[in-house]
């Protein structure tokens, strides 16, 4: 409890600090700002570093994390930092909601100022899900200071209970993210078509590039995928997970993996 109070009371401080760099007038602003709205695991890192390819862009990490006494003013001080360029950030849904400030209020007020919104999603909410739960366990062993090949190799076990509960969040975030957009002006993604298949990343730069007003550049990718590509190779409890998924309204969300997982693991070629 005085550990959560002192890291409280360190982030408004330096958030207040943060509020000075408004003051800097001498400094040329930032041409723009917009925000990546959206929930984690949708690619959002992918385009992070895709978006910085520019140089006339820079992208930052998730910010509003904690609760801070002006969010629209928090993402104006970071954008000071850096002047002349178009600035940009990760913002979540219920990262808003965690500061008391209804979503689409947010969103309406940064559209409001001249913030431009790139809206990310995808499509297979049991993939995402599980990505999480995945990176939550990994985080946890991180913290365990176990080595990486331990944590690369293992195999994760997956609730399947906290799972359904996780799916049944994701889908009213998708709802309370449809809902604070209505009516704004955005640009939308989908993970799997705009992001996933290499082929489709220049083009939807150019188009955001656009969308931003600066320069179109060729983009490339350094990030490596570190975990296996089918869920039967990274799952503990493939065959349990599978059933569930299975037997809910969200089956049709697997049941491409369940045949492209199934199919290998008994040496036959899935069916495309």
């Amino acid at each position: 409890m005085l550990s959560q109070t002192l890291r409280h009371y360190r982030v408004l401080l330096g958030g207040m600090f943060g509020y000075a760099s408004l003051a800097a007038f001498w400094r040329r602003p930032p041409r723009g700002m917009f925000i990546i709205f959206g929930q984690g695991r949708t690619g959002s890192s992918l385009l992070q570093q895709l978006l910085n390819c520019s140089p006339e862009v820079y992208c930052d990490n998730e910010v509003l994390t904690e609760r801070v006494p002006w969010p629209y003013l928090t993402i104006r001080s970071l954008a000071a930092r850096y002047p002349g360029r178009v600035y940009g950030c990760k913002v979540r849904c219920h990262s808003i909601v965690r500061q008391g400030i209804p979503p689409g209020d947010f969103l309406w007020n940064f559209h409001h100022n001249g913030g431009r919104i790139i809206y990310l999603r995808r499509e297979n909410i049991v993939l995402q899900s599980i990505s999480r739960m995945i990176i939550a366990q990994i985080d946890r062993m991180r913290w365990d200071r176990l080595p990486y090949s331990v944590r690369r190799n293992k195999r994760f076990y997956i609730d399947c209970n906290a799972l359904l509960q996780q799916l049944a969040w994701r889908e009213r975030q998708l709802v309370q993210e449809q809902q604070a957009l209505a009516g704004l002006p955005h640009v939308s993604l989908v993970y799997e078509q705009h992001l996933l298949p290499p082929e489709m990343r220049q083009g939807t730069l150019d188009t955001l590039f656009e969308y931003l007003d600066v320069r179109r550049v060729p983009v490339h990718v350094t990030l490596a995928r570190t975990s296996p590509e089918r869920l039967v190779d990274v799952l503990e409890n493939f065959d349990e997970v599978a059933a569930v998924i299975a037997g809910s309204r969200y089956a049709p969300f697997l049941e491409q993996e369940m045949e492209t997982s199934r199919g290998s693991s008994t040496g036959q070629a899935p069916a495309r």
